[in-house]
């Protein structure tokens, strides 16, 4: 009897982890971890050239509509004040280039208004500045009777670029082309749209 309630009274004996299973373990997860952050810079890069292309297409959206909804010979006087006067063609070119003033936004497309006067933004307004939109227009020399080339009255040409420019680096613009250097060190993307003539000049 006595034997019997000895026999309840002893607790049942459990079996643990062992030393080496638990540093088994640990070494899975580490393993693991080690590779899960390696995978972390690729998977941030992917992420926010994903979000430049996003936001780069949604500002070239917004200027497109814009330039579609503005009178066509207002544009074409903005830009002649830009680079030489994109209504003149002369007799050895083929195009006319002329460019709309410079305009900035934030990292979430929302643009950023030059408020001190002129184009060049404050030291306080570029600390907010991701994107740079250069808009250069053409018009193409068309051959008329005569072989005379004349610029299209009822067609203009825009490309929109959209640099990414977090750090600030000038924005160098090729004088031949008017379009970004390509070595200026800035990441860009180009969006083209052609623009019909909407109004008549008064």
């Amino acid at each position: 009897m006595l034997r019997d309630s000895l026999m309840v009274a002893t607790p049942a004996r459990t079996r643990g982890f062992s030393l080496v299973e638990v540093v088994m373990a640990i070494g899975i997860i580490a393993f693991a971890f080690v590779a899960l952050l390696g995978m972390l810079p690729t998977g941030l890069n992917t992420f926010r050239k994903a979000m430049d292309t996003s936001v780069s297409a949604q500002i070239a959206q917004k200027i497109s509509g814009e330039l579609q909804e503005t009178d066509y010979f207002t544009l074409l006087d903005v830009a002649s004040k830009g680079s030489g006067d994109i209504r003149e063609l002369s007799a050895d070119s083929d195009q006319q280039f002329g460019s709309l003033p410079r305009r900035y936004f934030d990292d979430q497309g929302s643009e950023i208004v030059i408020t001190g006067g002129g184009d060049t933004p404050s030291d306080a307004e570029r600390l907010k500045i991701i994107y740079e939109v250069h808009v250069r227009l053409s018009r193409r020399a068309l051959l008329t009777s005569g072989e005379e080339r004349v610029p299209s009255e009822n067609l203009v040409s825009a490309m929109i670029q959209v640099a990414s420019n977090p750090r600030g680096l000038p924005l160098r613009v090729d004088g031949t082309t008017e379009l970004i250097d390509k070595d200026s060190g800035v990441q860009f993307r180009s969006y083209p749209t052609l623009l019909s003539r909407n109004g008549s000049r008064k």
